[in-house]
């Protein structure tokens, strides 16, 4: 194992709270951090739904389609403010009375394309939704970072909607654009050492230990990764080793 300097781990410490809190204090509030584009936030978009059995081949589409259930429901959208990244709003009428269907967050179709497949190898989940009495139901999904595991970028999806084991439903294709969190640290490394008034060691000094810096500036902002950070800052050779494998 190899040895730690204590001494070294430190110092090279207290460089980086030190940097971390003023990067934070002084750098990143002039800094906007949206996760979505401002032209997405403008508020909540809605989108068609099909019969199964007009876009897609018969058969097997279209066998079980509940006429005027596909003008009659609704598919909301939105990308809020926040953590989330996309809401998904399902207003569902017209369908067959007090039964199960499932929601199918699927990939991009084209029309009679079949089935294109589960969004980002089933990123996100098959999920269920009774109706009443009048075949009426809702269903609401609310979609984060770990939904988009390809990282930053714009995706084309679509919703289908099952019952019986067959599609019924199919909503209009629709585009989401994510953008994650993610701190430049070379950057906020010059311009904190610009305001400092340091000299380029000290901006390699900091970036050596990239996850150190850039784990007390999370830390500063989630309180969801507080469990995370207290578990390498309480053990300090974990703490250390997790830099070293970032060199």
């Amino acid at each position: 194992m190899k040895k730690i300097n204590i001494r070294r781990f430190l110092l090279v410490s207290l460089l980086v709270l030190t940097v971390s809190v003023l990067v934070s204090a002084v750098i990143i509030p002039s800094i906007a951090f949206a996760v979505k584009p401002t032209g997405n936030l403008a508020g909540a978009q809605k989108f068609d739904w099909y019969l199964s059995g007009d876009v897609m081949s018969v058969p097997p589409y279209g066998s079980r389609d509940m006429l005027g259930s596909d003008t009659a429901s609704k598919l909301i959208v939105n990308q809020p403010n926040g953590n989330t990244e996309v809401t998904i709003t399902g207003a569902m009428n017209g369908l067959k009375a007090n039964t199960v269907h499932t929601v199918c967050p699927s990939e991009e179709w084209t029309n009679f394309g079949g089935y294109p497949g589960r969004f980002e190898n089933d990123a996100i989940k098959r999920f269920t939704f009774m109706t009443d009495e009048y075949g009426a139901g809702s269903w609401h999904i609310n979609l984060r970072d770990a939904n988009f595991p390809s990282g930053t970028g714009t995706y084309t999806l679509s919703i289908w909607i099952n019952e019986a084991g067959l599609t019924i439903l199919i909503s209009d294709n629709f585009e989401v654009t994510v953008e994650f969190w993610d701190l430049n640290l070379e950057r906020y490394g010059e311009l904190a050492c610009n305001f400092l008034n340091c000299k380029p060691i000290f901006i390699i000094s900091i970036l050596e230990n990239y996850y150190i810096l850039n784990l007390l500036i999370k830390c500063f902002f989630s309180m969801q990764l507080l469990p995370m950070c207290w578990y390498y800052l309480h053990d300090p050779y974990k703490f250390m080793a997790r830099s070293d494998r970032g060199k």
